[in-house]
């Protein structure tokens, strides 16, 4: 096997939003795998109405994302788009890390700035779609889209911008070593900030938890069988 190549040098803009976007991309390929195991497990139980197991497969129907916020979903704002409050975000940015690696060493740049122009597009048309219909839908669906792809906060900018300034000392380029340590830093802010919402207070993780029940949609319920009056959301 070949060496990376660290000290190559990759397309600008790639290395400015291509983590992002494909962070986006895999959490919407990760929901719609969600919602499809949830329509076969409830397919699957109306199969079986009188299976003793059937008590067992209404509540594995019943399971939920692990808040990976969608950009349809009723965040109108967009700021649930970072994943400072799941369980597997950290594991999710390594997984978008390491593609978005791989795809500055292998493909075109032209391709690349493709790919983030069609996420945002993607979130642009999404945004517009769930955000409330007033004269500034246009700019507050531009602004929630930006949100979602570039879901870094002032924590990670000042650390990059020092980065960028004693490291890269202001250069234009950017080698694929520094876009790894650029990028690292996303994943640390997700630990630290992840450990800093476990640490705060009931009432506090109680309120995001219910913003985030707030944001779904409901997309089919489980029909108790003892019960045809009791709906739960899936």
């Amino acid at each position: 096997m070949s060496p990376v190549p660290w000290k190559t040098e990759i397309n600008f803009a790639s290395a400015l939003l291509l983590h992002s976007c494909l962070t986006v991309l895999l959490k919407e390929a990760f929901n719609i795998i969600e919602i499809c195991t949830r329509l076969i497990l409830r397919w699957w139980v109306t199969r079986r109405p009188n299976s003793p197991d059937n008590a067992t497969d209404q509540i594995r129907s019943s399971v939920v994302l692990d808040a990976y916020t969608s950009i349809c979903s009723r965040d109108v704002e967009g700021d649930l788009a970072e994943l400072y409050f799941t369980n597997t975000g950290f594991i999710l940015l390594s997984i978008s890390l390491s593609s978005s690696v791989v795809m500055n060493v292998m493909l075109s740049s032209n391709l690349l700035n493709s790919v983030v122009i069609a996420t945002f597009g993607i979130a642009f048309i999404a945004s517009l779609a769930v955000g409330e219909k007033e004269f500034a839908l246009p700019i507050l669906a531009l602004r929630r889209a930006g949100r979602f792809i570039w879901s870094d906060t002032p924590f990670v900018n000042f650390f990059s911008l020092i980065y960028i300034a004693t490291v890269l000392k202001g250069q234009s380029t950017l080698r694929l070593q520094d876009y790894v340590t650029f990028r690292c830093i996303a994943v640390l802010e997700l630990i630290f900030m992840k450990a800093k919402l476990a640490a705060s207070t009931p009432k506090k993780q109680e309120q995001l938890m219910r913003q985030l029940i707030a944001s779904e949609w409901i997309i089919v319920h489980a029909v108790s069988f003892s019960s045809f009056d009791e709906y739960k959301p899936i």
